[in-house]
């Protein structure tokens, strides 16, 4: 048997945050893998719909998500200005195609 190398975490995915739209029809959840060069781990949205599992986001560090309705999931984004307020986290709502999101606007704002 082989010892584990520390570049076999990288091929590791971890599944967590796993929620059935209201409809119990799809199921959307987030897996996160490690970088092991970048020394840091990604994660991304994915949705399970009709069998078939697509990633939903590319940002790298959506890490919770909430069904707002049958076509829309809620996410915190890291939201990064550089030399403004890098890090700042916002709402983000995506609909579930995966092909249009937009910034909620934070409470308070007009």
């Amino acid at each position: 048997m082989e010892r584990i190398q520390i570049d076999d975490f990288s091929q590791v995915k971890m599944l967590s945050q796993l929620q059935a739209s209201p409809s119990g029809e799809k199921l959307a959840f987030v897996v996160t893998q490690a970088q092991v060069k970048a020394n840091k781990y990604v994660s991304h949205i994915h949705l399970l719909e009709n069998g078939k599992v697509r990633k939903l986001t590319g940002g790298g560090a959506e890490k919770s998500l909430y069904w707002l309705d049958e076509e829309h999931i809620l996410f915190p984004g890291c939201f990064f200005v550089v030399f403004v307020m890098p890090g700042l986290y916002s709402a983000f709502a995506l609909s579930r195609n995966g092909e249009r999101w937009h910034k909620l606007p934070r409470s308070g704002s007009r």
